[in-house]
């Protein structure tokens, strides 16, 4: 069996972080973010920005640069 990892991320209380993690270092894409500009619905746009960039960090974190 292998180990399985569960990742948490309260999206709303990690939202100044995640955001100055982004602009200190982008993990993001320039077609990630046009992609992300595209939803019209803000708080799907910003929910998923914000995912993206809290799953590039824990990856980064667990697999490295």
């Amino acid at each position: 069996m292998s180990d399985m990892e569960l990742w948490l991320v309260d999206l709303v209380s990690c939202a100044a972080g995640l955001e100055q993690v982004e602009a200190a270092t982008p993990r993001l894409s320039e077609a990630c973010r046009c992609q992300l500009d595209a939803m019209a619905v803000a708080d799907a746009r910003r929910d998923r920005r914000l995912t993206h960039i809290a799953l590039r960090v824990a990856l980064e974190r667990t697999l490295g640069a």
